[in-house]
């Protein structure tokens, strides 16, 4: 697993991390003025159009890579079975989603200490955003309670995401035609919100892990969620286990590491 972090951060890799949270600064400021309210910050960084377009694509960039290279079967080897290695990959795979969710979390304090602007209260873009209806019936929890949920789902959304697209990696031998179709799969949920088949996003890997898109009409709960991403991570690490272990190797000229 630490060999697998070190090829997914090093050099270059974090400046992407860098670059998303410009971003979703960037946007937030463009959609709300003034927007530096710690609990604004997340609340506008959790939204399903953020998750879909800006952190699902930044994550996936960041993890993505050829796993059939030499320099993975060299891995594989060391390792003893192709088994190890592929269940390194899904733990680095993990780790990498709390790191992208902690550049969320650092992104909101910095910003609202930097501008002096640090408050335990919602915020005018949360209030407007919520509404008063809504925000009354969560208003008796703190709003550090309702990010907590919110960063657990997309932690564990972004994780399972980031394990169903190592499969592509492996099945389609294609690092990059991986990350489009994991990118697609927030883009289609996005857009099917305005569609009378709306229900078609909770079964995509993407908007679901919004806790924010859980106020659409017709959504599911949470917790479905919760229980959708637990399932696509057994799923899917089950899955390349199965292909990492049958699959042949490249380096190894058709050969497979038992």
């Amino acid at each position: 697993m630490a060999v697998s972090l070190r090829g997914r951060w090093g050099g270059w890799r974090w400046a992407i991390l860098v670059a998303g949270l410009v971003l979703i600064e960037i946007f937030s400021e463009s959609v709300f003025s003034h927007l530096t309210n710690p609990w604004d910050i997340m609340v506008f960084s959790m939204k399903d159009h953020t998750i879909a377009i800006i952190l699902i694509p930044m994550y996936l960039l960041i993890i993505n890579g050829e796993l059939r290279s030499e320099w993975e079967a060299m891995i594989a080897l060391r390792s003893g079975q192709a088994r190890t290695w592929w269940l390194g990959h899904v733990a680095a795979d993990a780790v990498s989603a709390v790191l992208v969710a902690c550049g969320v979390i650092v992104l909101a304090v910095v910003v609202s200490v930097a501008t002096h602007n640090w408050t335990w209260s919602w915020g005018p873009y949360s209030r407007a955003d919520f509404g008063a209806r809504l925000l009354s019936s969560v208003s008796h929890k703190e709003a550090w309670f309702w990010c907590l949920r919110a960063v657990g789902l997309l932690t564990l959304g972004l994780w399972s995401i980031g394990v169903l697209m190592h499969v592509f990696v492996l099945w389609w031998r294609s690092p990059w035609l991986a990350w489009v179709s994991g990118i697609a799969s927030g883009v289609m949920g996005v857009t099917f919100e305005a569609l009378p088949f709306r229900f078609l996003i909770w079964w995509l890997p993407g908007v679901q892990f919004s806790l924010d898109a859980h106020r659409l009409p017709g959504a599911v709960t949470p917790l479905w969620s919760l229980s959708y991403a637990v399932a696509l991570v057994a799923v899917a690490t089950a899955a390349g286990l199965f292909l990492a272990d049958s699959s042949p190797w490249d380096a190894l000229h058709g050969g497979t590491i038992g």
